[in-house]
């Protein structure tokens, strides 16, 4: 009999298993791409192991935002173009900050090779053109979770191994659920908790009135000021972010898969968060990806 792994994702060389939603279930399916054909099924066999989708309670698999399928991404220069067009157009950005932005989506489709994962925090008083950056980049990030009210239990009660990119929206947040959230950014740490070990490691998106005032939080988190009196901007409303998520998840899983499964391609530079800081702080204008 076949071993059974619970997964949310594995890659084997030019082979790779992917958490996608079927929208004839209400259940999570696995997306097994074995180099040469795909099947998307609750379980997969590869190798001689079979895999299964984790379950999910019903209201954490609403809130997931996934890919159906997967499609040609392009060129790495286009994707990144085209989803620098979206924050600009619908967050009104500088190019500079747009890039930023787009950077940091390509890096949460790729977390697994980054050792410390990037922050990205939303700061300032403007309420609604903040509340739109969460919700494009819920459309536009991998394995987005969108949540408020968090404290350490509460995160820690999350499924573990997901993978998730953490958009957590809080006016304030303690310095205990700081600590749990720089663990949970480091690839090889695991968090006990309740005789378990839980791997939360993903990238972390933070919509709050102030970062700490610490060299940690500034060596991380990349800030993107929300001022007020921004001009108007173009409404992001659910059929929109629809229809923005069908076109874009499918390509960012299709430049995941050419990106984990060929390594030595890899153009990309996952992580640099000094070129990003920079970046934030108007000392670069470069906004290649």
């Amino acid at each position: 009999m076949a071993r059974t792994i619970v997964t949310a994702g594995e890659h084997f060389g030019k082979a790779s298993i992917e958490l996608v939603r079927d929208e004839a279930s209400a259940e999570p399916r696995l997306l097994l791409w074995d180099g040469a054909a795909e099947t998307i099924a609750p379980t997969v066999l590869y190798n001689s192991i079979k895999y299964r989708a984790p379950s999910l309670r019903q209201s954490l698999w609403r809130e997931l935002n996934l890919p159906t399928h997967c499609t040609s991404p392009g060129t790495t220069r286009d994707l990144f173009n085209d989803v620098r067009g979206l924050v600009a157009a619908f967050v009104g950005l500088t190019e500079r900050l747009a890039s930023i932005v787009a950077r940091f989506v390509l890096l949460t489709w790729l977390i697994e090779s980054v050792h410390v994962a990037p922050g990205l925090a939303i700061i300032g008083p403007d309420a609604h053109t903040g509340n739109q950056l969460l919700n494009l980049l819920r459309c536009v990030c991998r394995h987005p979770l969108r949540m408020g009210g968090v404290t350490p239990a509460r995160l820690c009660s999350l499924p573990s191994g997901m993978g998730f990119t953490l958009q957590i929206s809080q006016a304030n947040i303690s310095d205990k659920l700081w600590a749990v959230l720089s663990d949970a950014s480091v690839r090889d740490y695991k968090i006990p908790h309740h005789g378990e070990l839980l791997d939360l490691h993903g990238c972390q998106i933070i919509r709050t009135e102030e970062l700490p005032d610490s060299e940690a939080s500034a060596a991380r988190f990349v800030q993107i000021p929300m001022a007020a009196g921004r001009q108007r901007l173009t409404e992001l409303d659910p059929a929109t972010q629809h229809r923005i998520s069908r076109e874009f998840q499918p390509r960012l899983l299709g430049f995941r898969r050419s990106k984990l499964g060929e390594p030595g391609k890899m153009r990309f530079r996952p992580i640099d968060f000094g070129v990003l800081i920079a970046r934030a702080r108007g000392k670069s204008g470069r906004s290649d990806p």
